[in-house]
């Protein structure tokens, strides 16, 4: 059971140069498919009440109805277009919080270690806070030895290499 395969989707469904060309890029994806989908339905709503009001003959309705579809679909996209510029710089700080957050590149006292002698736990100090982390290393790791935090592995634990001097 040891030999798993590990599968990662990151980059199978790319988004962000069709983003980036449309204008919508530094706003999550979930967020710019609301937009979109409420600015279109909310003019697709408005053409279509005052396209009642006009009585049109039984046989204009297939293109009255095109016509708003389309332009309900532009105008949705205009709208979605201006508040993701109004919202990106919030975003925008949101994402550089999280990156000052990050941990990797600083160093680590191993406190624990786990069944085998590649895992374990190390502990971190970072802004007067002792933190505690899981940690992986290729080669094996001994309780009070200096480590550095190289990457972060799905949130879940440390890659971490041997700075131990001598």
């Amino acid at each position: 059971m040891t030999d798993l395969v590990d599968i990662d989707a990151e980059g199978a469904f790319d988004l962000s140069g069709l983003l980036t060309t449309l204008g919508l890029h530094g706003v999550p994806l979930p967020m710019t498919v609301t937009l979109l989908s409420l600015f279109s339905w909310l003019s697709s709503y408005v053409l279509q009440l005052s396209a009642i009001s006009y009585q049109w003959s039984s046989g204009g309705w297939m293109m009255i109805s095109l016509g708003i579809l389309v332009i309900s679909v532009v105008a949705g996209y205009l709208l979605a277009v201006m508040l993701a510029r109004w919202l990106r710089p919030v975003f925008a700080t949101l994402y550089q919080h999280h990156q000052e957050h990050c941990m990797e590149g600083l160093s680590a006292v191993v406190t624990g270690l786990a069944r085998d002698s590649c895992r374990g736990r190390a502990r971190v100090s970072r802004e007067g806070v002792d933190l505690t982390v899981n940690v992986r290393a290729v080669t094996p790791l001994k309780h009070g030895m200096r480590v550095l935090l190289v990457r972060e592995e799905r949130g879940l634990y440390y890659w971490v290499e041997d700075v131990t001097p001598g």
